[in-house]
């Protein structure tokens, strides 16, 4: 889907009420359904585990730009949406670090893994704990021993009803935060340079045929980023920047 669909879903209003949120939860849930089914790929064109780690960062550096979007005048459905949208796109993420496994080489030995995509998990991670999870606890949000995220939405609820502004204030801490680690994952994950250089193997004349996926996606992603940054200056509310982010997601798959 193009980038250019969404501006019109705006400027035509489609972005706004509860019709817009409706669809982008449903298109929102789709595109981790797709995270999820590739992760789970076993063709020889599957991205690798360093380029799901991408893709998953990428998702939630758009649930957290989204969730920015949340104002006074947010509903409470509008607020839980964003909420499950960050909480959703951790998830995956953490889904997406988990099978992240040595691959296997031709010779039988494990081919040595990226720490990247760990260090990237643990950014985030830090970043939601710059407070020791008080914010988080604001939005009913709680993290188990195997590091998924889930939330109490009675408790959420109750936060948005008995103090809406500083569960507003909540939210957009853990967002500024969220996007802040996803971007600086996204930029370390693509920039070897800026930390140590992940082990590799010995370096082949040509790229292989996933490596040049890989750079045309990255190609890809970047010019929609630059358009999503364009779209999300013109959106006037929560749901309006939550359609623009999620058919950004969808568009870069």
């Amino acid at each position: 889907m193009a980038i250019s669909n969404v501006s019109s879903l705006v400027s035509n209003g489609v972005g706004s009420g509860a019709a817009a949120v409706a669809q982008a939860e449903n298109t929102q849930k789709s595109v981790v359904d797709e995270l999820s089914r590739r992760s789970d790929s076993s063709s020889s064109t599957q991205l690798s585990a360093l380029g799901r780690t991408k893709l998953s960062l990428e998702e939630l550096q758009n649930s957290a730009q989204a969730a920015q979007g949340v104002g006074a005048s947010s509903t409470q459905s509008e607020f839980r949406n964003a909420v499950q949208g960050i909480v959703q796109s951790l998830n995956a993420l953490g889904t997406a670090v988990r099978q992240a496994t040595p691959e296997t080489t031709q010779s039988g030995q494990n081919a040595p893994t990226d720490p990247r995509s760990t260090q990237a998990l643990d950014q985030v991670r830090n970043a939601l704990q710059e407070d020791g999870g008080r914010a988080l606890q604001q939005l009913g949000v709680a993290q188990d021993a195997q590091g998924t995220f889930s939330i109490n939405q009675r408790r959420l609820e109750a936060a948005f009803e008995d103090n809406r502004q500083a569960s507003l204030a909540a939210l957009s801490d853990v967002a500024e935060r969220v996007e802040r680690a996803a971007a600086q994952g996204l930029d370390e994950t693509t920039n070897p340079s800026v930390r140590n250089e992940a082990p590799r193997p010995q370096a082949a004349s040509q790229p292989t045929p996933v490596e040049q996926e890989e750079r045309t996606r990255a190609a890809q992603r970047e010019s929609f980023r630059e358009q999503l940054a364009a779209q999300l200056a013109n959106t006037r509310n929560y749901a309006e920047r939550n359609a623009v982010a999620t058919y950004f997601s969808v568009a870069t798959l």
